[in-house]
């Protein structure tokens, strides 16, 4: 209707003092261009607004001339980048933005003006956009100018150590370039030409092969120290995706003398010695003697197996000297792994269908064949190891688990396999005679499918439970697996090298997550076989 519009009209007219005071409640938009330069290339103009004071820039013309695909929806007043396999989304008047499904805070929210929605210039100088694009985006106010690539700037420095390697992740945004060079046998130099640190920082490593990692800016950019320790051997430098990786391996020193080495390094880096772990023994009838430090030894009681109540053995893989994986942040594999099997062990305990063994209930060292040989002494029904896994390639992520066979189902498992039987190298001497190894060939055959059906169950339900990826149920021929005289799966948790998937599982709720998924896919094994 006109009516009520007119009637507005007149009374500013009339009243001047209201006109005024509209004025003064609309906000200050002025429009203007700024340049926008890629590695110092000038590329095009783009559409500025500036909002009582606040600054924005066109998104649509932002994302083009940087190469995204870019597409405006009208209907939902929403702007959708892509760039390679990242998907971007802005909304107008939202206070976030969407990267690949996940919602991110903006400080301000992007503006819908004349048709056109402008983004808050903070957003080209974050984070993202420079893990979107792999340049630094730098506003220049006074010269008018958004300089993508000009520079560039180092990011998180991560390490993960895992036996005989220990591999350094140096994130890098707009860093094209890089210099490596050895200044003496135990230290090596890396120079990134043009790029920014926030600070030093010097981060212990003390691994036995890497003692520390220094980063600090030097003339015309930033330098990485690495200082090996006496294991380290040979070292080297590439670049994968956004990163740069550094990798040093062990000069054939024997994984018990790498761990002496770091716990060494440990007590310095502590100033007091840590305190004695010592490993359990077996008594008489084959039973795990458990040892606490400062305590007698004791067997650890045979529990009831009254009515139709079954034994499920739950291995928490690696401890003592044995770290597994360790990553710079969040537990060391050997952590993580007691912790899913000490809530696995809770879930079970609580079902009176069941009981439950642990093949360690705190950090000491087991080697692999007393965890088969203490759940056949036990005549145990199922066997359960929990492990987390490893990748060189960052991208790697989700859980797996595996099921005995002499051949892998796929290259990776195969892999996986060769990583997990590699603790081997920390016992005195295998003990494995003919008789054994037949024997051992006899369990496969019986119990192979059966552990096939349990992996699938497992796989299933822990999918049901955890925000990770379910990777699927696969074959490998494990050493723990190999040597149990009943149904077993491994199940590999997640990988400690992805940083999402160190993220969950570090998390207690998912820790519990997993322990439960594994529980309610015994509970169906049990009611499929007629335990229950």
């Amino acid at each position: 209707m006109k009516f009520p519009r007119l009637l507005l009209c007149l009374l500013l007219l009339l009243h001047p003092s209201l006109l005024m005071a509209a004025k003064r409640a609309a906000p200050k938009t002025a429009t203007d261009e700024i340049q926008l330069t890629v590695s110092g290339k000038f590329k095009g103009a783009v559409p500025l607004l500036d909002r009582d004071g606040a600054v924005y820039l066109h998104g649509r013309t932002v994302f083009t001339l940087l190469g995204a695909v870019v597409s405006w929806k009208e209907q939902s007043r929403r702007l959708q980048v892509r760039n390679k396999t990242v998907k971007l989304e802005f909304a107008a008047d939202s206070k976030g933005y969407w990267l690949d499904g996940r919602k991110r805070a903006l400080d301000r929210p992007a503006v819908l003006y004349g048709g056109m929605l402008y983004i808050p210039v903070d957003f080209f100088t974050s984070g993202d956009f420079s893990s979107l694009f792999g340049k630094e985006g730098s506003y220049n106010q006074r010269a008018h100018s958004l300089d993508v690539g000009a520079g560039g700037r180092v990011g998180e420095v991560d390490f993960f150590s895992f036996r005989d390697t220990t591999r350094i992740t140096i994130e890098l945004y707009g860093v094209d370039k890089y210099q490596a060079e050895e200044r003496n046998p135990k230290h090596v130099d890396i120079f990134l030409p043009g790029a920014s640190a926030s600070g030093g920082e010097l981060i212990p490593v003390n691994d036995g092969i890497v003692k520390t990692v220094n980063v600090g800016e030097s003339d015309g950019g930033t330098k990485i120290s690495v200082v090996l320790d006496n294991a380290a051997g040979g070292w080297k430098v590439q670049r994968e995706g956004a990163s740069l990786l550094f990798e040093a391996s062990a000069s054939g020193t024997s994984l018990n003398e790498i761990s002496k080495v770091a716990a060494k390094r440990k007590a310095e880096e502590s100033k007091a010695a840590p305190a004695p772990v010592q490993a359990p023994a077996l008594d008489a009838s084959g039973s795990l003697v458990e040892i606490e430090s400062g305590e007698t030894p004791k067997a650890v009681a045979k529990p009831p197996r009254t009515g139709g109540r079954r034994l499920v053995i739950v291995d928490a893989g690696h401890g003592g000297k044995d770290p597994g994986g360790t990553r710079r942040k969040g537990l060391t594999e050997k952590a993580l792994n007691l912790a899913v099997a000490k809530e696995l062990q809770r879930f079970l305990a609580a079902d009176d269908s069941f009981d439950v063994l642990m093949t360690r209930t705190s950090d000491y060292f087991v080697p692999l064949g007393k965890r088969s040989e203490f759940s056949n002494n036990r005549h145990a029904d199922l066997f359960v190891s929990i492990h987390a896994n490893a990748s060189r390639t960052k991208q790697d992520n989700g859980f797996e688990v595996y099921y005995m066979s002499e051949t892998a189902s796929d290259p990776w498992a195969a892999e996986v396999a060769v990583f997990e039987n590699s603790v081997l190298a920390w016992e005195d001497k295998p003990n494995d005679d003919a008789a054994t190894l037949l024997l051992r060939s006899m369990a496969r055959n019986e119990y192979l499918n059966e552990g096939s059906r349990l992996a699938g169950l497992s796989a299933k339900y822990i999918g049901q439970e955890v925000p990770i990826k379910n990777r699927g149920a696969r074959q490998a021929p494990f050493y723990v697996l190999r040597g149990t005289y009943a149904p077993a799966i491994l199940v590999e948790t997640g990988f400690m090298t992805n940083g999402t998937d160190s993220t969950h599982l570090n998390n207690p709720k998912v820790q519990a997550g997993i322990a439960r998924g594994i529980y309610k896919a015994i509970t169906e094994y049990a009611r499929q076989r007629g335990w229950k």
